[in-house]
């Protein structure tokens, strides 16, 4: 490897790397993939020497080019919905602000600075701009493990405190208003079938005609549907892969959208073969305004904690609910 020599000029040299343990890197490939990022770093240290750029131990490279490593080594690795959100706080804010910053640049100082301007914008909420902080922190913490820099100087940073709107739970009086007060047939037995079962949106979404079992009377729940992108994904967890009985008003609500289906998606859109969760979502707010209620109070996971409390009056204990 080609390697600085102090003086302006380059020497030589054959050296041995450990790049962890054999339990932090338990295959071939990911093996392969520490030392390719290893040798990523090191070549851009020689790039940036060999074009007379910044380079010192506290950053050499732009945060646009650190941004694109991250998305491309990093962000890749997590949910499309993650993805999104991250990707959007960088693109809408960070790369605006620090596109063309070397990294090393970046003191917390000036990135507190960053952050108190964006608490003078009346549109962004606190959440929103912890979320900002957390994406940025994430950005830098990859250049931290990349060797571009040697500390993260989102470390410490301050962010407005933030407080999670109180939800409300629906009682049977509550709930009972906004199902009379549903427009759309399709919807308003969508809402009632989450009320009953108690499962999440996403898996109403990829709940298929292949779950039901109509001479049973039970529901199966195998999968969930990513609600940004439709793609079919694990349940949340493994317990949350279930069987259970519906009543018989339920069975014959779902029959009657089966409709001599023997396969697909219970539930469809115009525009897809399964249904749009933030469509579902739509029709509540839509619901829950003409009934005179607050939308913002509510949820599609407030019909999940309702049907709990719904058990719960009826002597089911949580342990037996969540079996």
């Amino acid at each position: 490897q080609d390697i600085p020599d102090g003086d302006g000029g380059f020497k030589r040299a054959r050296r041995k790397v450990n790049l962890g343990s054999k339990a932090e890197l338990p295959t071939k490939a990911l093996a392969k993939q520490a030392g390719s990022r290893y040798l990523d770093a090191e070549n851009h240290i020689i790039q940036a020497v060999r074009e007379n750029k910044k380079l010192d131990e506290n950053g050499f490279i732009r945060f646009e080019v650190m941004a694109d490593k991250w998305k491309e080594f990093s962000l890749s690795y997590s949910s499309k919905g993650t993805q999104k959100i991250r990707w959007g706080h960088t693109t809408c804010w960070l790369l605006p602000a620090f596109k063309d910053m070397f990294i090393g640049d970046m003191t917390s100082e000036s990135l507190q600075g960053f952050l108190r301007h964006l608490e003078k914008d009346t549109t962004l909420t606190g959440g929103t701009i912890d979320g900002i902080k957390q994406t940025l922190s994430l950005i830098l913490k990859l250049a931290v493990d990349y060797g571009y820099l040697k500390i993260n100087p989102t470390k410490g940073l301050k962010v407005p405190k933030y407080e999670a709107p109180e939800r409300k739970i629906f009682d049977i009086t509550t709930f009972r208003l906004i199902l009379d007060n549903m427009r759309d047939e399709k919807h308003r037995d969508i809402i009632y079938c989450l009320a009953e079962t108690g499962i999440r949106s996403g898996e109403l979404a990829g709940l298929r005609i292949e779950d039901l079992d109509f001479s049973k009377g039970t529901i199966s729940i195998n999968r969930s549907l990513d609600r940004t992108t439709g793609l079919v994904s694990p349940t949340k967890t493994k317990s949350s892969k279930r069987t259970f009985h519906g009543s018989p008003y339920l069975m014959e609500m779902l029959k009657k959208h089966v409709a001599g289906r023997t396969k697909g998606y219970v539930f469809d859109s115009k525009r897809h073969d399964y249904v749009l969760v933030d469509t579902v979502l739509y029709n509540l707010r839509v619901a829950l305004k003409a009934a005179g209620l607050k939308p913002d109070e509510y949820t599609l996971h407030s019909l999940r904690h309702f049907n709990t409390s719904v058990m719960d009056s009826l002597g089911i204990s949580l342990k037996v609910l969540k079996q």
